[in-house]
């Protein structure tokens, strides 16, 4: 004869106590197994900072906040052709406010990020910390870029000689065009002291790529148009074409004079609005040799004497070689 057993149960108040526990376990188990949410970003940051180191901070980076925000605006120029430039002085500001206040953030307040309640820049003690930082880096980056906005300009200048050589009766070539590092290191003088403030001497090489690119444009059309030009310098004055073998070997050591002569017959007369002689002229051309380069190059002199107490004095300060030249099939 079959029997049911009879379950024993247990008294409700007890039920519900052991069911809960269970319930408090296994929400406990999937916590332990779910990865931490460490708040926005990848950085790993855990939770906000608390409001009042945040206070704490912002009160201690407050005397550095123009240099900060000279940091922000060289971040915010890059790549604007046409902004005011950041001087030296500005430059040293943005550097010593960015290195006092890395200083106090890795001694006081390391790692430090935005908390997620930040609507103003001043509560951004994050952002503070990561432009103190990055001081270097900022400022590096500006330089190259403030070089390669005024590379460009130039190598429009050279476009803009190349379209206009016929005009120029080929003068369009500068007298360096075969020395590409003196050339880059001329563009990048005038930042030169604020370069150096980073330890700089030259930006990033690239930087140069479109001034080499539109010099090699204005080369190649300069080795065409060649044969075009005739020579005219026919006449001749000893003294006047010994100043410019001088000004030659000045302008370029390694030329090679192949020809020289003057293109003005007599002396040519500035005058002022009375009509007095303020100076006078003869202009000459010289043709020579660059080691390594085909054809001739061509330049342009002038002797000029200023007129002084009824005379003309010996030389004229403005007497010189051209600062542009040709390139001419060799005679």
């Amino acid at each position: 004869m079959n029997k049911s057993i009879e379950r024993r149960r247990l008294p409700q108040p007890v039920a519900i106590a052991v069911t809960i526990c269970f319930i408090l376990a296994v929400l406990m188990m999937s916590a332990a197994t779910q990865p931490t949410n460490a708040g926005a970003g990848s950085s790993g940051a855990t939770q906000d900072p608390p409001a009042a180191q945040v206070n704490a901070f912002k009160a201690e980076a407050a005397p550095y906040k123009q240099g900060i925000l000279q940091l922000v605006n060289m971040q915010d120029d890059m790549g604007k052709d046409w902004t005011p430039l950041c001087n030296a002085a500005c430059i040293r500001t943005g550097l010593d406010a960015g290195a006092a206040l890395a200083a106090i953030a890795k001694q006081k307040y390391p790692n430090i990020e935005n908390p997620s309640w930040a609507s103003n820049f001043e509560d951004k003690v994050g952002t503070w910390r990561h432009l103190a930082e990055d001081r270097e880096k900022i400022v590096k980056a500006y330089l190259n870029d403030k070089v390669g906005a005024l590379v460009k300009t130039k190598a429009k200048d050279l476009d803009k000689a190349r379209g206009n050589m016929t005009t120029l009766t080929g003068f369009a070539l500068p007298a360096d065009f075969d020395d590409r590092e003196k050339a880059h290191a001329a563009l990048a003088n005038e930042l030169s002291p604020m370069l150096a403030l980073v330890g700089m001497t030259m930006p990033d090489n690239s930087v140069f790529t479109v001034y080499d690119a539109s010099l090699d444009a204005l080369l190649a059309e300069a080795k065409k148009q060649a044969g075009a030009w005739g020579w005219g310098a026919t006449l001749h004055d000893p003294l006047i074409e010994a100043k410019a073998r001088s000004w030659v070997s000045n302008l370029d050591p390694k030329a090679q004079i192949i020809d020289m002569g003057l293109t003005d017959a007599a002396w040519q007369v500035n005058k002022n609005n009375l009509g007095i002689p303020t100076g006078r002229y003869r202009r000459g051309l010289v043709m020579y040799r660059k080691p390594g380069v085909e054809p001739c190059v061509v330049a342009k002199f002038s002797f000029e004497q200023n007129y002084v107490g009824g005379r003309y004095d010996a030389m004229a300060k403005t007497s010189g070689m051209t600062y542009l030249v040709r390139m001419q099939t060799c005679k």
